[in-house]
C-alpha cells in the first residue's frame, strides 16, 4: 500500500524529527560532557584528574584524548593539530 503525503504533512512531519533529533543531540552532548568532566584520565605530566570537557570552564584540553570523543557530537570541538 502507498500512502502519498500533502505538502503540509510532509513539512510537519520533517519538523517534527528535526525538533527530536536537535533535542536527543542536546542530550547526548550534555551526557559526553558530564562523563568527560567526571572521567579520571592520566595527564602528559602524570597527575590523574578528570579530562574536563572544553565546554567547561577552565577546561585547557583538547578533544583528542576525549574518553567520549567518539559520541560526542560539539560541532565546535577541538584538535591539537
Amino acid at each position: 500500500m502507498q500512502y502519498l503525503l500533502t505538502e503540509e504533512e510532509y513539512s510537519k512531519i520533517k519538523c517534527a524529527h528535526e525538533t527530536t533529533v536537535n533535542i536527543l543531540t542536546n542530550q547526548i552532548n550534555c551526557l559526553c560532557q558530564r562523563i568527560a568532566d567526571t572521567e579520571p584520565f592520566e595527564h602528559p605530566s602524570g597527575i590523574i584528574e578528570p579530562y574536563k570537557c572544553i565546554k567547561s570552564i577552565g577546561a585547557d584540553w583538547y578533544c583528542d584524548n576525549c574518553p567520549v570523543q567518539q559520541w560526542c557530537r560539539y560541532e565546535y570541538k577541538r584538535w591539537s593539530k
